[in-house]
């Protein structure tokens, strides 16, 4: 039901970002989050309230887009959003109820995966710079 709230959006823009209004994660997530949205402000200069939760993008843009992450890495969503924004694409933002979790686990909350997830960061914007994106 919550993308009825993205969907008058497309008129205007090209992604629709959702951000959560509640956020029902533990702490430790919520502090993992904050660093993520800190790293990307830094390194990519995004001021969107969040990236890597719910997004509505036209399918055209995605189309002709050649992605460097790895599937897996949560560099995807940062490279995406910079590089279709260095294309002039337009961003709108929309916020949505984000349920807690009903089952599974985060991979995203592991020490491993927040350091990998940290060096692949500054090293995609790195790669990024010298290709001039």
């Amino acid at each position: 039901g919550e993308i009825r709230q993205f969907l008058p959006h497309r008129s205007d823009s090209d992604v629709v970002l959702g951000y959560r209004l509640t956020k029902p994660d533990a702490w430790y997530r919520r502090m993992n989050s904050i660093l993520f949205k800190l790293m990307t402000r830094v390194l990519f200069g995004f001021r969107f309230r969040e990236i890597s939760n719910c997004k509505l993008y036209k399918v055209d843009l995605l189309r002709n887009l050649t992605v460097r992450s790895r599937p897996g890495t949560a560099t995807i969503e940062p490279e995406v959003i910079f590089r279709l924004a260095r294309q002039g694409a337009r961003f709108s933002e929309v916020p949505y109820t984000l349920l807690p979790r009903q089952g599974g686990t985060a991979k995203g909350a592991k020490m491993s995966m927040i350091l990998k997830t940290f060096v692949s960061l500054f090293w995609l914007r790195l790669w990024l710079i010298g290709k001039g994106r």
